[in-house]
């Protein structure tokens, strides 16, 4: 037998005396042999042939499954199959054994550095985007900082359209300077968009789960709302927003914060909104945000508070994704309108809560116009609605016509409120919070007006657009009569416009209120109503020098005038017969947004009868509202948005029985005397620290 020829002539000596060595036991042709008997048989050539034949068996067995490195590869393999060392665990020395190059499927004769980091890493999951770069067997700078990127945030690394941004850019088995820095770039919008979306998705919940609201008939909406704002499929939000921001190019650019949230926001739009992409919005949208000092404000879709003295503050949630969504459309309908809104970064503040305050009045408020449009024409409204739109874009170029950027700078209007120059106003009200209050009010949309030209309530889209429409009408006749023209009272003849203001004034005194109309203007109604009949055209020199509050306010802002006039052409021009609360209730405060005042209503509780239970604020710049402060202390109140008007004389409402102020939400409140106690918003916004849920 050619095998025991070979095998007595001492051809496998070597290793059977290493088979002898390493051996414990040996079976073989049914016999067991001691291996040092055996071994030693073997060697000398001294056993039987079927003894023999069984110890070669035994040493084959063990040939074929020996791993001299202890590798972890048989040694037959690694001659055989791997053409690797059998006696080196690292045949091409790379650090990595040749074991988990048969693993991972790499090549065990040649170097592959980048794999041997990638595994240390932790990114087994992510070997086959590496291996290309190991080609040459060489780890260069560049692919080593590449693999570092894709460890750096091992969480995105779930996101597909990311890993196949890296597979391709690796692919070719080199990384040029060029790659490197838009992976780089690619990664940090990718994980921006992460922690943005999942951040949100987060916050949404935590409100849904706070419990700090009651589920009944006038809150239910609210809790719809709060339904509606959740984030169902983060993973394919972030993918989706990361394939938009890569067609963006915000892989070539690096992405500013505020774009990273537009395009978070516009993904949530999209994915969880189901609301249509539109490329060339969100196109220009980012190009906005990328503006330094500006973008941020552009994209800021955090809460706007609205304090309570009972610590159950009124919390207006943005929805980010839709009003997003609207922003970017607003931009683009702008843009297409001629005008490029690029070039003046300083409105971006206000477009933002232009946004928020439309999307509010017209979608979520409770009783907004979508309530009125679902009553009147059953119909539910979408942001994709076209009507929605031309509502919207009536109101920018109503309100924008008076910015200077638009060629409005010499009408008349409230400068102290430049809505249309964000640095001026953030010089004017200086609290974010307060200064977001006053253009929510100056930007909201009302459910309805009352038509004079009609003599009815028009409600829904149709009221809101004429209510923007009638005011700019009665904007251009009050400002050819200001500041002295007049118009005609039925019994007094000709008197000033602002004559009726302070008829109003008067009104209020004698249905209950006279304690807060004397000290509101230093004397008691009657008095007042005598001087306003005997000498009209010189009511206001006469009662100039009394220790009023509107005497006050008049001397020290230069638009009280101004309010007061168009406020009195309002309540001269109101149809006779028709009570206020379906008539100047409606026209007084959407002409006074129409000459640059932001304006709500409060409401009293108990209210006199005659009085009216709502009645409007101003709001009042931050200088103007300290110097009030200053002089009356705490016999005043201050609302939201520094907002001042007659129900905020603190001091003659206690003695007139008022019992509580409401502000823009009704469970929030200014003033409430309960128990004895009264409780009262005194400060001004920058003395508050708000909290957005009641411990």
């Amino acid at each position: 037998m050619n095998v025991l020829k070979k095998l007595k002539e001492g051809l496998y000596q070597d290793d059977v005396r290493q088979f002898y060595e390493e051996s414990s036991t040996l079976v073989h042709a049914k016999d067991s042999v001691g291996k040092n008997a055996l071994g030693r048989a073997i060697i000398i050539g001294g056993i039987g042939a079927a003894s023999l034949i069984g110890a070669y068996f035994a040493y084959e067995n063990w040939r074929r499954n020996r791993d001299s490195d202890g590798d972890g590869i048989k040694d037959v393999d690694e001659i055989e199959k791997y053409h690797t060392d059998p006696n080196k665990k690292d045949t091409d020395n790379d650090g990595l054994t040749d074991y988990w190059e048969i693993v991972y499927h790499t090549d065990p004769l040649k170097s592959n550095p980048n794999v041997k980091q990638a595994l240390d890493l932790g990114l087994e999951k992510y070997i086959d985007i590496i291996k290309p770069l190991d080609k040459d067997g060489i780890q260069d700078a560049k692919e080593k900082q590449f693999v570092e990127l894709m460890a750096k945030d091992k969480k995105i690394l779930d996101i597909p359209t990311f890993i196949n941004y890296l597979k391709e850019k690796a692919s070719d088995g080199k990384i040029t300077d060029e790659e490197l820095k838009h992976s780089n770039n690619f990664s940090q919008l990718v994980n921006g968009l992460y922690d943005v979306i999942y951040e949100k998705k987060s916050f949404y919940e935590n409100i849904l789960n706070s419990k700090t609201y009651e589920v009944g008939f006038e809150t239910r909406p609210l809790y719809q709302y709060i339904l509606s704002l959740q984030i169902s499929h983060p993973i394919k939000t972030i993918d989706y927003s990361s394939d938009l921001g890569l067609r963006l190019g915000f892989d070539k650019e690096l992405a500013k914060n505020a774009t990273i949230d537009a395009i978070a926001y516009y993904g949530i739009a999209v994915v969880d909104r189901k609301l249509p992409e539109n490329f060339d919005e969100i196109s220009l949208l980012t190009k906005a945000t990328q503006i330094d000092r500006y973008g941020d404000k552009l994209v800021d879709f955090s809460p706007i508070i609205f304090s309570s003295v009972d610590g159950n503050h009124f919390v207006l949630i943005p929805d980010a994704g839709r009003e997003t969504w609207m922003l970017a459309r607003h931009l683009k309908l702008i843009e297409n309108s001629g005008f490029n809104i690029l070039k003046h970064p300083e409105m971006f503040e206000a477009l933002n809560v232009k946004v928020i305050a439309n999307a509010h009045s017209i979608f979520d408020a409770p009783y907004g116009i979508n309530y009125a449009e679902q009553f009147i024409n059953e119909r539910a409204l979408e942001p994709t609605n076209k009507g929605v739109w031309v509502l919207i874009m009536l109101q920018w170029n109503l309100y924008s016509n008076k910015a200077p950027q638009l060629g409005g700078e010499d009408k008349l209007y409230n400068r102290d409120f430049p809505w249309y120059d964000s640095d001026k106003l953030d010089l004017l009200y200086q609290d974010a919070n307060n200064r977001r209050q006053a253009l929510f009010f100056f930007f909201f949309l009302d459910n309805a007006t009352f038509d004079m030209e009609q003599g009815k309530v028009v409600a829904g889209l149709e009221g809101a657009k004429r209510a923007l429409i009638q005011a700019e009408e009665h904007y251009n006749i009050v400002s050819s009569l200001y500041p002295d023209g007049k118009v005609k009272h039925e019994i007094w003849g000709d008197v000033p416009a602002w004559w009726f203001y302070y008829d109003f004034i008067e009104d209020r005194g004698v249905h209950g209120l006279e304690n807060t109309h004397l000290q509101y203007v230093g004397l008691e109604p009657l008095e007042l109503w005598r001087i306003m009949t005997e000498d009209p055209d010189n009511l206001w020199d006469r009662i100039k020098d009394l220790n009023g509050v509107d005497q006050f306010i008049t001397k020290n802002w230069e638009y009280w005038h101004l309010m007061k006039f168009a406020m009195g052409y309002e309540r001269w021009k109101r149809v006779p017969g028709k009570i206020e609360e379906f008539g100047i209730n409606y026209t007084i405060p959407q002409v006074l947004r129409a000459f640059g005042f932001p304006t709500y209503f409060v409401r009293i509780d108990p209210s006199p009868v005659g009085a009216g239970p709502y009645e409007w604020v101003v709001s009042l710049p931050d200088y103007v509202a300290e110097k009030l402060k200053s002089e009356f202390g705490d016999k005043i109140i201050i609302g939201p948005a520094n907002g001042f008007g007659l129900y905020l004389w603190k001091d003659g409402l206690v003695k007139d029985g008022v019992k509580q102020i409401s502000g823009f939400s009704g469970g929030s409140y200014l003033y409430r005397m309960k128990d004895g106690t009264i409780d009262v918003n005194y400060g001004l916004a920058t003395n508050f620290k708000f909290y957005l849920f009641k411990s």
